[in-house]
């Protein structure tokens, strides 16, 4: 089966066909003298036994008896058998099969005739195989597909789901990876939103020509290489057929709980030790231990014991977490910087103010703090005078250290270059505001 081809002139085509008997779950005739057994399986599932195989059974079914029951009625040259609500008509020269769901055709043999009125592919076809088993035998069955008719299945493949237009070879090989059409697990099971399933159960090498343009486009035909030809047919939704399939030759089993939470502890794992310093652990320990703390601390912008992202920030400028009921940093300001020497602090406004303002205050402290402070009216022009004054301020501009001597001169001269924009305020040059 490596070449590509279908040599269907090596195929006999099965033809006469012959009733024998029956009983309430298998119906028995004689396809050119070679057996053919159809057995109501199941519920809306039926198996097709050609031939008698002297090879011991390899155990792909989980079930092997047969559980549901069927009836035969005969046609002219046609006969029909019936199980449940399911039907599949046996017609003779040359034979051909028509699956039925509920009075609906679901599947047929193959329709594809050439312009002498014969079908392209044996609908049926047997080859014989060599003595000494040299040659093994094959068969080959072939089904119609419409146009718009899609084909899934047949295991591990690697291509499009929808087969429709491939010859996939259900053969187990060493892939080496997953670029080309070998694979180990094949599966000769396949199923189609048209309403059928069909399996091939044997452990031989199957091939299957779903609408492959070299065999024909509108046939899906199955070649098997074994001694028996043992077809299994569904009929019904997907779902069902699938779900009838998996019955027939098991189920995988549900994996317990605790395999689905091994994994659990180990992600856990991996995110603690996912921070960015190691360090940072190390104080979300010391955070938590110490959560309960009698002293009031600075307002808090992460929420306390909830869920954050891996990656963490660090807050600036705020005070640290306080040990043992004590305060570490973070004073207020107006307790810890008093004024010495004759008292004095600076005050509030910068505008004519011969001393820098202090800046805003901290917003770390929201409780009150003992600060007792004086502001003298502002604009009388009542100033302490100093002693040794020798510093010029122009613009915010510091004017190097001259000798007392030299003041007077240098008011007389920059008054003299700008009389209107200066003015003298005890032994300080101002710029003023225009």
């Amino acid at each position: 089966m490596s070449s590509d081809e279908f040599q269907q002139s090596n195929f006999q085509r099965l033809s006469n066909v012959r009733f024998v008997s029956a009983d309430t779950s298998v119906a028995r005739f004689e396809v050119d003298g070679i057996a053919l057994n159809v057995v109501a399986h199941a519920a809306d599932t039926l198996r097709l036994i050609f031939g008698q195989s002297q090879l011991p059974d390899y155990g792909l079914l989980q079930k092997t008896v047969a559980e549901g029951t069927l009836s035969v009625e005969p046609q002219g040259g046609s006969w029909r058998i019936t199980s449940g609500d399911i039907s599949l008509k046996i017609e003779a020269a040359p034979l051909r099969l028509t699956l039925s769901k509920a009075g609906r055709t679901v599947l047929t043999s193959i329709t594809d005739q050439h312009f002498r009125g014969r079908t392209r592919l044996p609908a049926f076809g047997l080859q014989q195989g060599e003595a000494h088993g040299k040659q093994p035998r094959r068969w080959c069955a072939s089904f119609a597909l419409n146009s718009d008719t899609a084909v899934y299945g047949f295991g591990e493949k690697f291509g499009p789901l929808d087969k429709r237009g491939q010859l996939v070879r259900g053969r187990t090989e060493d892939a080496l990876g997953v670029n080309t059409e070998l694979s180990y697990k094949n599966i000769p099971f396949c199923w189609s939103p048209d309403g059928w399933g069909l399996l091939a159960h044997t452990p031989g090498v199957v091939r299957h020509g779903v609408g492959y343009p070299q065999w024909s486009h509108r046939t899906y035909v199955l070649e098997v290489e074994d001694d028996v030809l043992d077809l299994f047919l569904f009929a019904g939704e997907p779902a069902s057929i699938i779900d009838r399939y998996t019955a027939l030759t098991g189920r995988a089993a549900v994996p317990p709980l605790w395999e689905v939470a091994m994994p659990m502890p180990y992600v856990a794992l991996q995110q603690m030790l996912d921070v960015q310093h190691l360090r940072r652990s190390v104080d979300g320990c010391v955070d938590l231990g110490l959560r309960h703390l009698g002293q009031l601390q600075t307002e808090g912008h992460v929420v306390e014991q909830a869920h954050v992202r891996v990656q963490r920030i660090t807050l600036k400028d705020h005070g640290n977490a306080a040990l043992r009921r004590r305060q570490v940093v973070d004073d207020p300001a107006a307790d810890a910087q008093g004024a010495f020497g004759d008292v004095f602090q600076p005050r509030d406004r910068a505008q004519k103010g011969a001393l820098a303002a202090a800046a805003g205050a901290d917003e770390d402290h929201e409780f009150t703090v003992t600060d007792v402070e004086v502001d003298r009216r502002q604009d009388l022009h009542l100033a302490i005078g100093f002693a040794d004054p020798c510093q010029f301020d122009c613009r915010h501009v510091e004017s190097p250290r001259t000798p007392p001597l030299f003041v007077e001169n240098i008011q007389a001269d920059r008054a003299a270059n700008n009389p209107a924009g200066t003015r003298t305020v005890g032994l300080y040059l101002r710029k003023s505001v225009t």
